[in-house]
């Protein structure tokens, strides 16, 4: 693969130096002339990584954020502790103690910053590959701005901490140099086990990560089959622990993205994973097969099973249930860098890629912003109209959701097996949810308690997410 280190080295005075040494070219006082202004170079380029890092950070935390989108998983498995497969809600859990804040308000601010971490994360990547130095902050900004990233960093979601996970693995794997026969498979095999902490799904990356593995210790002259099979034992324990003896099953439906194939899903999640890429597919089919001359080196293997892991949810499930997408983002950025290195009309590439950012960004706040809010009207009139200690009988998982876990009232599915009257506090009322699958007349119905609390004027149908 294409990639190497390109500096730009400042000039000495050799005037000045002949003065200062009495020779006319001192090879020493050259070399460290030469290495300050490097190093002067590197650091502004740092500050400036995280300059923008921050600027990310607060950008997602000030975006509007009312609009539910997909399950809000997260929320809910921090919120009431079941259904968690990833130590995501633990961690959430403690930035809400930390700050003090609600727990979807961590939750937010949990994504923010998983998103800021995300530039300099992929900025390191490429430095550590060894692409010119001066266009990897670029590249990483064009990849915090798929939308897939944009609207994982601005929802309280898991999208963005997997994100991170799956490019802190990345750029672990193809540091390839160790001090010790065993330094890369336990550094590789930790990363992995924290991204699956980030996120289940990136557990998809395990045979990439294998593979890779396999690669190393073969170059190092050890049994080619030792590290993955170490890699899967621990991953076994440790995810086994994670779960639960009898949480495998669920697990596996999580990773198919709720094991639900059809037609129609699979078009649509070939519709979603181009959008949600961006310009990144380009890197992507260029990193996969774009052309090379004999002298090129291509990329590793492990980069294969990378990438097809993605088809296991695509194939296999439902993209409303969490579209497992993000970890392509490092790698999308990975062949953006190398098509920019490799192709033989770099004015051609910039002009392009920099249409396929703007249309990037396009996508991104329409992905946020891609409709009105089918929940507007409901949430005006429920907290116009309900009350401390009400109890809402709903069927729509986004109003209990709103209720339950956004301002802390008492909610209760009617999917819920058993289900009467909704527990309520003394002096509370009974909410009956017009809304609903089916259906109910009203928006909002008092069935117990005292008071009328909405109009009976049915709402207009709200569109499917």
């Amino acid at each position: 693969m294409a990639g190497h280190e390109h500096h730009h080295e400042d000039h000495a005075d050799p005037k000045a130096i002949e003065r200062d040494t009495g020779e006319l070219f001192p090879r020493q006082e050259i070399a460290a002339a030469v290495s300050a202004a490097q190093g002067n170079r590197d650091r502004r380029e740092s500050i400036i990584t995280w300059v923008l890092a921050a600027g990310l950070g607060i950008l997602a935390l000030g975006l509007p954020d009312e609009r539910l989108v997909g399950s809000m998983h997260l929320v809910r498995a921090a919120t009431d502790g079941v259904g968690s497969f990833s130590g995501l809600p633990l961690l959430v859990r403690m930035v809400a103690w930390v700050t003090g804040t609600h727990i979807e308000a961590a939750a937010f601010l949990l994504a923010a910053l998983s998103w800021m971490l995300l530039l300099p994360a992929l900025r390191s990547m490429l430095l550590t590959i060894g692409f010119p130095r001066h266009e990897c902050l670029l590249l990483a900004i064009v990849g915090v701005l798929a939308p897939t990233a944009f609207t994982g960093g601005t929802l309280p979601i898991e999208h963005a901490p997997g994100m991170l996970g799956a490019t802190l693995l990345a750029r672990t794997l193809f540091r390839t140099k160790q001090r010790t026969p065993y330094g890369y498979q336990w550094r590789v095999t930790l990363v992995l086990f924290a991204a699956i902490l980030l996120r289940i799904e990136n557990l998809l990356l395990a045979p990439a990560a294998a593979l890779a593995l396999a690669e190393q210790g073969r170059s190092r002259g050890l049994p080619w089959a030792l590290p993955p099979t170490i890699l899967t034992l621990v991953l076994v324990v440790g995810v086994s622990a994670l779960v639960g003896s009898d949480g495998w099953n669920q697990v596996g439906r999580v990773l198919l993205a709720g094991a639900d194939p059809s037609v129609g899903h699979l078009m649509s999640w070939i519709v979603k994973t181009g959008i949600g890429l961006g310009a990144l597919s380009l890197g992507l089919a260029a990193l996969l097969v774009g052309r090379r001359s004999p002298e090129e080196t291509p990329p590793p293997w492990w980069v294969v099973p990378w990438c097809v892991a993605a088809l296991v949810p695509i194939l296999g499930g439902d993209p409303r249930v969490g579209p497992s997408i993000g970890f392509l983002v490092p790698l999308g950025v990975l062949g953006l860098a190398d098509l920019r290195v490799r192709t033989n009309r770099p004015h051609l590439l910039v002009r392009t890629g920099a249409l396929m950012v703007g249309l990037q960004l396009g996508l991104s706040v329409a992905t946020r912003w891609r409709s009105p809010d089918p929940d507007q009207r409901w949430r005006e009139t429920a907290q116009r109209e309900l009350q401390w200690g009400d109890g809402l009988w709903t069927a729509d998982w986004a109003h209990r959701y709103l209720v339950q876990y956004r301002w802390a009232e008492a909610g209760v599915s009617l999917r819920d097996p058993g289900s009467d009257i909704p527990p309520n506090e003394p002096g509370g009322r009974a909410i009956l949810d017009g809304e609903g699958d089916p259906p109910l007349p009203g928006m909002l119905r008092l069935i117990a308690g005292v008071g009328l609390v909405a109009a009976e004027d049915p709402a207009p149908d709200r569109d499917s997410d």
